[in-house]
């Protein structure tokens, strides 16, 4: 995988999010799909971490019955076109690096859903739309490989 690309949509919904939740981690999960043609992963669909979350400074868990309901809710209603992709979070840094829970977690994630999930961390200190790229970082974990891999995110005006 080369790349990975947020439409407007996604952004917006990542952005809502950390402007509500501005002093303590949150996140969700993403939506979207695979295109080989560009090898790059398509997120358009954001989840927030549900009503039940741990939201703290050092720390985020989803709402696991809210988020899994949300994801079948919407795969389902999207007869196939959107697939679960993985998680994103929020971190107290403007430029954020992934925690060794966080490694953790998205190697657990990969083994138990069998397939390569996405980990995109958002830094939360003084969070501006227009310097996203800097404040955000997405890691893969190659299972052939045993190694985690850092992806290139890209961030749309327009909806796909």
């Amino acid at each position: 995988m080369d790349k990975i690309i947020f439409s407007n949509r996604a952004i917006i919904s990542i952005q809502n999010e950390i402007n509500i939740y501005n002093k303590v981690e949150t996140g969700g999960a993403l939506l979207g799909y695979f295109d080989k043609k560009n090898n790059a992963y398509y997120v358009n669909t954001v989840i927030d971490g549900g009503p039940k979350a741990i939201r703290e400074i050092y720390n985020f868990k989803c709402d696991l019955d809210y988020t899994n309901m949300m994801i079948d809710k919407l795969v389902n209603d999207s007869n196939g076109s959107l697939r679960y992709l993985g998680e994103w979070h929020s971190h107290p840094q403007y430029t954020p690096e992934p925690s060794d829970v966080d490694l953790e977690s998205l190697y657990n994630m990969t083994i138990g859903y069998g397939k390569e999930v996405i980990m995109t961390i958002f830094g939360f200190i003084d969070f501006d739309i227009e310097n996203i790229e800097k404040q955000s970082i997405a890691v893969i974990y190659n299972k052939s490989e045993n190694a985690f891999y850092s992806i290139p995110l890209i961030f749309e005006k327009e909806e796909f």
